[in-house]
């Protein structure tokens, strides 16, 4: 592909990795041909080895990566100003080359924002017209097994979140459950 997005590195399959950058470097390794890499670069050891990676492809095939990056605290190419969480979506406002722009999702956990505001960079990327960023994302739904809402017998609530089953999805699924209080 020649558009990569590396999305995040979690605590999901660490075995086989010497630390986080090994394993950043070795998912990297993905992306080798790409023309653009897309990140947030809020995720200081992943912004590092990014930066790194692309100094080698310059200096080793002679290239160059286009690295956009989308952050809720640091300069960026997406620069988010606002995240404003309500009735189970989330309006982002933020600043993409010199205008403000904003967007609704249809989502209001973290896991779900991060991979729509990497969809929404994409998009802008590839020129997309804003209001048609906006119709296909609210079209969104969430992935069967992912931070699923089921009422359960006696007023309880169950989060199916069997799509995964490490530590940090088990603290999004209690962030996800808090939202709902």
């Amino acid at each position: 592909p020649n558009i990569g997005i590396f999305t995040n590195i979690g605590e999901t399959h660490n075995e086989g990795f010497l630390n986080i950058k090994h394993k950043v470097n070795e998912k990297l390794k993905l992306f080798q041909h790409s023309d653009v890499l897309i990140y947030n670069k809020d995720y200081a050891v992943l912004h590092e080895c990014i930066l790194q990676f692309a100094t080698n492809i310059k200096q080793n095939q002679g290239r160059e990566i286009k690295l956009l990056t989308w952050s809720k605290k640091l300069d960026a190419n997406l620069q988010i100003t606002s995240i404003i969480k309500e009735n189970f979506q989330t309006k982002l406002t933020a600043v993409y080359q010199n205008e403000t722009l904003e967007i609704t999702i249809p989502f209001s956990d973290d896991a779900y924002i991060e991979d729509s505001v990497h969809c929404w960079l994409t998009m802008l990327h590839l020129n997309i017209d804003q209001n048609l960023i906006q119709q296909r994302i609210s079209k969104l739904t969430y992935i069967a097994m992912r931070l699923e809402l089921m009422k359960g017998i006696n007023n309880c609530t169950l989060i199916n979140d069997s799509y995964n089953s490490d530590v940090s999805s088990f603290t999004i699924a209690l962030d996800f459950l808090l939202q709902q209080l």
